[in-house]
């Protein structure tokens, strides 16, 4: 005997349900604000469409005021988009955008996203899968009311920017990764993407900047350039580094690490660190861009830093003075996995500092040694914070997706 109980824990109100797929299947019901995901939600979840690692039954502590954003991802006909990026953000008091947490669509385009904080209403931002067949331009759309359970966004329309990435010697560099934004975008939105030597990047008409970060020894970044979609033939030569040498100074410099970024804020290339050799404090950096770049020293468990502009191609040693500094203390709280170490990465606006400390086990941070300023803080695939102060206590990263 089958019995069928309606269900009386949903909201059946006009436009709860999530639009029926083009293919016919059934779309999966809404749920309720803080009720524990579906098996179905817990797999569009998941950008890569592997089932959530979490076995069934097992419960996640769930943020009291935790909102959740669903919806689809479209193209132009129609055609779900499996491996865009859904991001849902506010414009902040002083008119950055303030992210609240980022997500990949899977399944039939769908995506499901919890908010760093209870809104009624919020932003999308919106991006292509990097590899879709067709063009799509990243695309925004304002005012999506939370508690709607259907937001379909359909990409708008958008052109190439193609070309290669080759040494000196004009051979394709293998491996090498492309670096975008447009030009009215922070830096710490810039888009990467993978290639083999060549690339085909989908990006709305106008202007661009792009550089290449070559990832072999013996090479580094091309300088950033600025161009307007469509580009066909671009062509990006990453030059040969050079060696930058120099002395640490200010008091007990042992175990500092040194690293280096391009001295212009469009720039956001780095090297590896290096780790300071010894109590003398000298240092040799390998495979830097021939021109200006900022030298950034910190310690994990120090507050000081020492941070320079030097001329990359100047045969001298560069000394580097150790002064005070400020921190950045949270937790991460809300529905995450514990199955991979974390990191939360940390960077300023004109991106010349760049840190990552490892997450303890208690889910707390610090990350010592910065300079005065505002910083981006992110922690990968569970969410981030904008334009946070240095010197700041008891910040709060919700966690918006599960790791992977």
């Amino acid at each position: 005997l089958l019995l069928l109980l309606p269900r009386d824990d949903v909201d059946d109100a006009p436009g709860a349900a999530l639009d029926r797929p083009a293919d016919g299947r059934t779309a999966a019901l809404p749920r309720l604000r803080g009720s524990a995901p579906t098996a179905e939600e817990r797999l569009d979840a998941r950008p890569d469409g592997q089932a959530d690692t979490v076995p069934e039954g097992v419960g996640r502590a769930i943020e009291p005021d935790a909102v959740d954003v669903v919806g689809r991802v479209v193209g132009a006909d129609g055609a779900s988009l499996r491996g865009a990026r859904v991001e849902a953000f506010v414009d902040g008091p002083d008119g950055e955008r303030e992210s609240l947490g980022s997500v990949g669509t899977a399944a039939l385009g769908r995506f499901w996203l919890r908010l760093a904080r209870s809104e009624e209403r919020v932003h999308l931002l919106v991006e292509p899968p990097p590899h879709a067949e067709a063009p799509y331009a990243p695309t925004v759309v304002r005012d999506v009311a939370t508690a709607s359970r259907g937001e379909v966004v359909e990409l708008r329309p958008g052109v190439w920017i193609e070309g290669e990435i080759v040494d000196p010697a004009g051979a394709p560099v293998a491996g090498a990764r492309l670096v975008h934004r447009p030009v009215d975008a922070p830096p710490s939105r810039a888009r990467r993407l993978e290639t083999d030597g060549t690339f085909r990047i989908a990006v709305a008409p106008g202007r661009h900047r792009v550089f290449a970060d070559p990832r072999r020894r013996g090479l580094t970044c091309t300088p950033m350039q600025e161009v307007r979609a469509p580009v066909a033939d671009l062509r990006l030569i990453c030059p040969a580094g050079v060696r930058v040498r120099g002395r640490l100074r200010g008091g007990d410099v042992e175990g500092f690490r040194i690293g280096w970024s391009r001295a212009i804020a469009d720039g956001a290339a780095r090297s590896g660190t290096t780790l300071v050799a010894g109590p003398d404090g000298r240092f040799d950096l390998e495979h830097v861009p021939p021109e200006a770049v900022t030298l950034y020293a910190w310690r994990a468990d120090d507050l000081r830093y020492a941070l320079r502009v030097v001329d990359a191609t100047a045969r001298v040693e560069h000394e580097l003075q150790l002064v005070p500094g400020l921190a950045i203390e949270g937790v991460i709280v809300g529905e995450r996995s514990h199955d991979h170490v974390r990191y939360v990465n940390v960077w300023d606006r004109q991106l010349f500092v760049w840190r990552n400390v490892r997450v303890r086990v208690d889910d707390t941070f610090v990350v010592r040694g910065l300079p005065p300023g505002a910083y981006d803080l992110g922690v990968v695939g569970v969410g981030r914070r904008d334009a946070v102060p240095a010197g700041s206590t008891g910040l709060r990263i919700v966690a918006t997706a599960p790791e992977r």
